[in-house]
């Protein structure tokens, strides 16, 4: 989790109303929200277009939560200010309000930003939710908690508590999956809960014998919580399908996409975080498919390192291991951020190798189309 930058988002924000005009020395802004501005040198010094967009859908967050009074972030705007990384297909925004306290369910469509008049991030909208039985009074608590005031920072208008990032606990983590698989279920959402096992799985464990183990204990207690809700709740099948199938082995959000796009697409038998070992070698697959011994190695950027020297030796290590996991009968397929976007080339390259091994290829439910509840599979 990273909360510096969503604060570094929120001081550099910049409210204008009738009586507060813009800063004379801060006339070069894109426009956030109605009245709310970021400076375009605050995102030009960001390095990489990812941060760019990230820094946007925190500024619209606390754009959206500044104009609607009694606003309390849920699901991904939740996550986003809490500092957790969500990659951004869905640049939605995900309010609740107490229905007394609602005068308007809709919210006018966020602007698309441009930046240098190239786009970043296109529109986005903001969807308000009422009395969903998905927000129970301990995720609604932890919602609250995010809006906290912030005495040093002039950013917001002072009559407006300012949100600021939280480090949750473990049960606001949970209240947290269980809002966004409820509300906003998907990729995204599927993303997030491999990040919230993770957190959840003590980290001095994740790579010792028993950690699957802990990893389970953590998905019951999920699940039972997801029970408790009534039968009739909306997307409740796609929510129990999520935190079955998404894993606390999945070190990046490369891997967790790439997990989603294989078991959403009924591909059983994958194994996140595979442990190879003999005499001579000691490695961990990130994604494998054992009983064919085929290694699926997501190449992420951080991988790479950050200079030249970093990357060359990255790289050296990253032919030597596949070329000793090859010489054991692996057969190894990589993939990049690049081939996330083409999925269908993942699962034919993956049958393809199948095939070369003349096995097959594990088949168990895929992601459903309907959001339903199927009481059998408990």
């Amino acid at each position: 989790m990273n909360t510096e930058f969503v604060n570094q988002v929120h001081k550099a924000l910049i409210i204008t109303t009738r009586k507060r005009r813009m800063p004379l020395g801060e006339r070069d802004t894109v426009k956030i929200h109605r009245g709310v501005h970021l400076p375009s040198t605050f995102l030009h010094d960001l390095k990489t277009p990812w941060e760019q967009r990230r820094a946007i859908s925190i500024a619209r967050t606390l754009a959206v939560l500044h104009r609607r009074q009694h606003a309390q972030p849920v699901a991904r705007s939740a996550a986003l200010l809490c500092g957790y990384d969500i990659f951004d297909t869905n640049p939605s925004i995900h309010i609740h309000i107490p229905q007394v306290e609602c005068k308007s369910t809709t919210d006018s469509a966020l602007p698309a930003v441009t930046l240098d008049g190239v786009p970043v991030l296109g529109e986005a909208r903001c969807h308000v939710h009422l009395h969903e039985a998905t927000l129970s009074a301990q995720d609604t608590e932890f919602s609250s908690r995010v809006l906290t005031p912030s005495p040093s920072s002039s950013a917001l208008s002072p009559d407006r508590a300012s949100p600021q990032a939280l480090s949750p606990s473990a049960e606001e983590v949970i209240g947290l999956v269980i809002q966004w698989t409820l509300i906003d279920p998907g990729e995204e959402a599927f993303v997030f809960t491999c990040q919230a096992l993770r957190m959840l799985t003590p980290s001095s464990t994740r790579r010792l014998s028993g950690w699957e183990q802990q990893e389970a204990s953590i998905r019951r207690h999920l699940l039972s919580k997801l029970f408790t809700l009534p039968s009739g709740t909306r997307n409740l099948r796609r929510a129990e399908w999520i935190i079955r199938h998404a894993s606390a082995g999945c070190e990046s959000i490369g891997e967790a996409r790439l997990l989603w796009i294989l078991r959403s697409r009924g591909l059983a038998g994958i194994v996140p975080q595979f442990e190879v070992e003999d005499s001579f070698i000691h490695y961990f697959i990130d994604l494998a498919i054992p009983h064919l011994k085929i290694a699926l190695e997501f190449d992420g950027r951080l991988k790479y390192g950050k200079n030249s020297e970093e990357q060359l030796n990255v790289l050296r290590e990253q032919i030597q291991r596949q070329k000793q996991l090859e010489v054991r009968g692996w057969y190894v397929i990589r993939f990049s951020w690049a081939d996330l976007f083409k999925p269908e080339s993942i699962i034919q390259q993956i049958e393809e190798a199948a095939c070369h091994f003349r096995g097959k290829l594990k088949y168990s439910a895929k992601y459903p189309v309907r959001g339903g509840v199927d009481r059998r599979s408990r």
